[in-house]
């Protein structure tokens, strides 16, 4: 008879294997399903704070102006997102998202609560897809401030002027938004909007230090026709 010594020792590692692998699952059930990664941000003018839903079910709540939530992880698929003034059952602005399986989103709540036509409420979904080239950042900008006309954004760095700087991106609209700039340099820098072909600051971030590989979303906010007035500020959210 032909003894295999080695056989005991190679079945107990695959069990250890095994048992492993269950241990895993059992800790972390959503790691085999489908899902999707998303933020969101209020940025509703007059509106001091909002509830956002997924498929009905309130998965941020008192969210104050210029707040921005917590990552939520869900399934993925065709989801339907609300925002609500905290604690109301009416829907200001309803958008159904794709989602598929990985994907990440910043959802932006904009507008006015009492606007109808272009002001009025919407969710703006922004696919975290960037791709920074290598020793570079990857900035992108959404205009979300009613009232304000279209912009010009720039980053400086150090005692660069608008008077001879180039904006980065020109002519932004309320509610437009583009794709990443995937090949900008890193390094201290600050955020500067502008109207459109002027050269007087409407808003100013303060000093950023953008390491390489850093993935931004900047967002106009504010409005100064409301009483009392909301001043436009840019915000800065940090994408992964």
């Amino acid at each position: 008879m032909h003894v295999h010594p080695h056989r005991p020792l190679r079945q107990l590692f695959a069990s250890s294997v095994l048992a492993l692998a269950l241990a895993a699952c059992f800790e972390d059930p959503t790691s085999l399903v489908p899902a999707t990664s998303l933020r969101a941000v209020h940025a509703i003018t007059d509106l001091p704070a909002a509830d956002f839903a997924v498929d009905d079910a309130v998965e941020v709540d008192d969210l104050e102006f210029g707040g921005e939530s917590d990552v939520l992880r869900l399934g993925a698929g065709t989801r339907t997102i609300v925002v609500r003034a905290t604690g109301a059952t009416t829907d200001l602005a309803t958008l159904d998202l794709a989602a598929p399986d990985g994907s990440a989103f910043t959802l932006v709540a904009i507008g006015r609560a009492g606007a109808t036509g272009a002001q009025a409420p919407r969710i703006v979904a922004l696919p975290e897809n960037a791709s920074a080239a290598a020793g570079r950042i990857a900035v992108r900008a959404l205009h979300a401030a009613p009232g304000t006309a279209a912009v010009d954004v720039y980053l400086l760095s150090g005692t660069e002027t608008l008077a001879t700087a180039t904006p980065e991106l020109t002519n932004v609209a309320f509610g437009a938004v583009g794709g990443y700039l995937n090949d900008l340099v890193p390094g201290e820098q600050r955020v500067v909007v502008t109207a459109t072909g002027q050269r007087a600051a409407l808003a100013e971030s303060e000093e950023l230090d953008l390491d390489a590989g850093s993935h931004l979303t900047l967002l106009l906010t504010g409005d100064p026709s409301l009483t009392p007035a909301v001043p436009l500020a840019v915000q800065v959210l940090t994408d992964r």
